[in-house]
């Protein structure tokens, strides 16, 4: 021990109810400046052995590993306060007490604090990206790289400390370490409650929305990261003054701003657990998973598929190969029940052999004047109707035909309230996206057939790439002539534009052939589309599959003539699709899935690995039709007049099963 310690003057606090051992470990005065009260160590002890338990119990039931620090902070609080115990009980003058104490009671909130940075991240892909100013992977590693940063500067300062105590020396260099630490400490929390307290007031409406339950788990964690706060202010006041100032000589402080505030914010991140209020992920694309996984739909809808799956198996016939996805075939499915309310199953187009369907469109969703009550045709797509609908979805995606959802079509509404102003568009879009991932699609069919900004048809599309990911789904459904000439079309923007600025996010273009805004009986339209640049495997050939369905409708014969030929001459051909299931001719509402079995035969024979049926040769006499003037898209009528624009029509809707 050097002279300069040992003529050090005696100055501090000395207990005169508590005699001084004189142990080796024993300092001439109690550095804490004051005798620890016994009640609050061991109170303390508890209370964070008890949650200790707890929140370790919560981490491994939710699998929230992430969250894993708050048990090892936990941990650490209990240490602390048992080496605060034994200075209280056994000696208040003896150093090794007081380092356990101080070091692990300054450095275990540190490790509370990088669970609640990512409490946010894990909240931002629920709520919504828009809604915060930076990407929730920024905020994680920034806040955690300073947390990393503040924690070494702390353990230093206070192993310092501790260090320079023992050999009676001066701490206060040690102490300008820790208080650097806890100065940092202080600058990047304060920084993420104003990140968090911008996200959780932008994202207010989305908290509150029904369903979501998120309105206390919000303030839960509102108020537990102002604890924190709070706490940290305090120590870096407190390690301002030094060993011996005010703040750190009054337990009345220290109970009040340090032990409290810990013990509230552990109190509520136990009753509202952020495994079980927000998840077990942090990654946006693992969160969009356990939405599915965890959507109450989807246990019911597991077992029916297992049942389906079960009993259909042995003639579920052999899927297309892997290696190639073009040409599609796909079906809109709208009409959902019979006259008798009786479900309309899809299941045949799995198990009938000679069918690979790509991709079924289930039809369609509409935005209602109140955000929370959209419909599938009539009712919330969760009703019980639409029980079997969405049992058989999963059926046909576990056989690896791809689901979409259809918004919008002839009925107006869903995309004029899309196009409004930033809060409108998040009060309308929010129950589309709470739906999807409820129903687990894999895409959504854009039909827009009422004005809308190119803006906002742009705005939709990046929410939707955001919100699920680059494997997600997006089509659109223009009307054949919409591609050709951008003032010919139901939608207001142009698609030319559209796919110039969001081309690398649309899959395709579900292309309506039919009421007058296309012609397939000849494929000279198709393949001016595809000389004015659009690629071939992103136009879709969309027909009616039925008369009743809508004008347009061109029979087999020549039918098969036109798409044998756009096979042959484009090898990467996009496909079809076909308006809409439940009356498909040839079969009609009897056997409707044998659309899809011819469409097959034609255009996906050689991928099965069985031979298809041979094709139904419809002897139906096609109606007399108009010549057309060669290379002629959109040739005259008779009398020299223009074509009329077409009227608005209804698809056929099974509303009136609606009782």
């Amino acid at each position: 021990m050097s002279a300069e310690a040992t003529s050090r003057p005696i100055d501090g606090y000395v207990d005169p109810n508590f005699p001084n051992p004189n142990g080796g470990w024993d300092t001439p005065v109690i550095i804490y400046g004051y005798t620890p009260a016994f009640s609050l160590a061991v109170f303390a002890v508890v209370w964070f052995f008890l949650f200790l338990f707890i929140h370790l119990f919560q981490t491994i039931r939710y699998r929230s590993w992430y969250f894993i620090t708050y048990p090892i902070g936990l941990l650490l609080e209990v240490v602390g306060y048992i080496a605060r115990t034994l200075s209280a009980k056994k000696d208040p003058y003896n150093l090794l007490y007081f380092i356990l104490n101080y070091f692990f009671i300054v450095t275990a909130p540190v490790f509370l604090a990088a669970g609640i940075y990512t409490i946010l991240s894990a909240l931002i892909p629920r709520l919504g990206r828009q809604y915060s100013f930076l990407p929730p992977r920024a905020i994680l590693w920034f806040f955690i790289t300073s947390d990393v940063i503040a924690t070494i500067a702390q353990v230093a300062g206070a192993a310092l400390i501790g260090a320079r105590e023992s050999n009676r020396e001066d701490p206060t260099d040690a102490n300008n370490i820790l208080l650097g630490g806890l100065a940092y400490q202080v600058f990047s929390l304060g920084v993420f409650v104003i990140l968090s307290a911008s996200f959780l007031f932008r994202a207010r409406h989305e908290i509150k929305r029904p369903g979501k339950g998120l309105t206390g788990f919000a303030i839960a964690f509102s108020v537990a990261t102002i604890l924190v706060y709070v706490r940290t202010c305090f120590r870096l006041a407190e390690t301002a003054e030094g060993v011996g100032g005010y703040l750190s000589s009054h337990e009345i402080y220290f109970a009040c701003l340090e032990f409290a505030p810990i013990a509230a914010a552990v109190l509520l991140l136990a009753v509202w657990y952020p495994g079980r209020c927000v998840g077990r992920k942090v990654r946006v694309p693992d969160v969009e998973k356990e939405s599915r996984s965890q959507s109450p739909h989807h246990h019911a809808h597991h077992t029916i598929n297992s049942v389906y799956c079960f009993r259909n198996s042995p003639t579920m016939p052999p899927l297309p190969s892997s290696t190639s996805h073009l040409p599609r075939i796909v079906t809109y499915y709208q009409t959902h029940h019979d006259s008798a309310g009786n479900p309309i199953s899809v299941l045949p187009l799995i198990t009938q052999p000679g069918i690979a369907l790509t991709h079924i469109i289930v039809a369609a969703i509409h935005i209602n004047e109140h955000p929370d009550k959209i419909t599938l045709n009539n009712e919330h797509p969760s009703h019980p109707r639409f029980q079997t609908l969405w049992a058989e979805m999963r059926v046909l995606q576990a056989s690896g035909i791809k689901v979409l959802g259809m918004l919008g079509g002839a009925a107006k509404g869903s995309y004029q309230r899309l196009d409004g102003d930033e809060g409108q568009f998040e009060r309308y879009y929010c129950p589309v996206r709470d739906m999807i991932r409820e129903h687990g699609l894999d895409g959504l069919d854009l039909d827009v057939e009422e004005e809308m900004n190119l803006n906002g048809i742009v705005r939709l599309i990046d929410r939707l790439r955001t919100d699920f990911g680059p494997d997600f789904i997006i089509t659109l459904a223009p009307v054949a002539m919409a591609l050709l000439d951008f003032t010919k079309n139901l939608s207001g923007f142009d698609y030319e534009a559209l796919e110039v600025m969001r081309g690398r996010d649309i899959a395709w273009y579900n292309t309506q052939f039919y009421c007058g805004w296309g012609d397939v009986r000849t494929p000279l339209m198709y393949d001016y589309m595809i000389r004015k640049g659009w690629p071939p495997e992103k136009v879709v050939v969309g027909l009616v599959t039925s008369p009743a369905n809508g004008a347009g409708f061109v029979h087999w014969n020549p039918l098969g003539m036109v798409l044998t030929t756009l096979l042959g001459r484009y090898s990467k051909f996009g496909g079809v699709m076909g308006w809409e299931y439940f009356n498909s001719m040839p079969g009609g509402n009897e056997r409707p899935w044998e659309w899809a079995k011819e469409m097959t035969t034609l255009l996906r024979g050689p991928f099965l690995t069985q031979p298809a049926a041979p094709a139904v040769n419809v002897t139906t006499k096609p109606k007399e039709e108009v010549p057309l003037k060669k290379d002629e898209i959109d040739p005259d009528t008779p009398g020299g007049k223009d074509t009329q624009v077409p009227s608005q029509f209804d698809y056929y809707t099974d509303s009136s099963d609606d009782e």
